[in-house]
């Protein structure tokens, strides 16, 4: 685990070879017109790994942005960015939240170890704007109008890009031989004020079974606890794949409907909404499942 952490965190310092455009990976959004609920933002170290060696440390808090933009100047010195602002729920079809933020350099502080000293005060630079299309999948806008597009980095667990030709982002993999504990929250459609309506309970999720029917596809069981506790029932699976009618990948978890059981519940979920620690899905009512995954973060 650590040597994966310390692996991926290097490859922020580090030139590659670019195998997508030099602006940044594309990542799709099959169904992505018809949603009509928004997830927050990845937390995490945001980059495009087209041209790794900079890149930004995100948080979000109650709809605040606030991180660190890392990167040098043009001499090649390192130079750090302080970047906050509230996230704004975007008008523009296709974007869930934006932002402008004008850079704040900050500069005269001590060396690690060395005694304390503080900075002089921040010089603010040109604006910027941040649009994020999904979870884990955003567009940076620098003044002079370049774009880059960056993705988190994935460093807790395994990934791989399972739809490479279309897209350079990694789903998580989860070996079918280990348990990895999640928490569920369904909501349903209208009820967001509403709290006491909502559902939630702890699962299991793992790989599936390859072959038929999920040929071609990557898939992944969701279990839930019964009585006694260590015995596991299947509660649905979420099955990742071309979509047939508009070419792209996206996945769709497949959840029990006790009420009426021959007409499970489908959440889409695109593949900038799934990532190794959270997913997002919503149906074609509105309704939306969040997952948590537990002792992770």
């Amino acid at each position: 685990m650590i040597r994966r952490l310390l692996t991926a965190l290097v490859l922020l310092a580090l030139p590659t070879a670019p195998l997508f455009a030099q602006e940044g990976p594309y990542v799709p959004c099959g169904g992505c017109d018809e949603f009509t609920q928004v997830t927050y933002p990845e937390t995490g170290h945001w980059y495009n790994p087209d041209q790794s060696g900079t890149g930004f440390n995100l948080e979000f808090q109650n709809g605040i942005m606030a991180g660190y933009y890392y990167g040098y100047d043009s001499e090649g010195n390192p130079e750090w960015y302080l970047v906050t602002n509230p996230l704004v729920r975007s008008e523009t079809p296709g974007v869930m939240w934006e932002l402008e933020v004008e850079p704040q350099r900050y500069t005269g502080g001590n060396c690690m170890g060395c005694p304390y000293q503080a900075p002089n005060d921040p010089e603010a630079l040109p604006a910027i704007k941040i649009e994020f299309f999904q979870r884990a999948y955003a567009r940076l806008t620098l003044n002079d109008g370049s774009i880059q597009y960056m993705v988190p980095i994935m460093y807790g667990s395994e990934g791989k890009a399972f739809f490479a030709e279309q897209t350079p982002y990694t789903l998580p993999v989860f070996p079918s031989a280990e348990r990895f504990v999640w928490s569920l929250l369904f909501k349903d459609n209208g009820q967001e004020n509403e709290p006491w309506n909502w559902r939630s309970d702890i699962y299991v999720i793992g790989k599936a079974l390859t072959g038929f029917p999920n040929e071609g596809n990557y898939s992944y069981l969701v279990d839930a606890f019964t009585n006694p506790p260590e015995v596991l029932v299947n509660f649905g699976i979420i099955t990742c794949g071309t979509d047939e009618e508009g070419g792209e990948p996206s996945c769709v978890f497949k959840a029990n409907n006790y009420i009426d059981p021959l007409n499970p519940y489908n959440y889409r979920i695109s593949l900038g909404n799934f990532t190794d620690s959270h997913f997002f899905g919503e149906t074609e009512g509105g309704d939306t499942v969040k997952g948590y995954r537990l002792e992770y973060d």
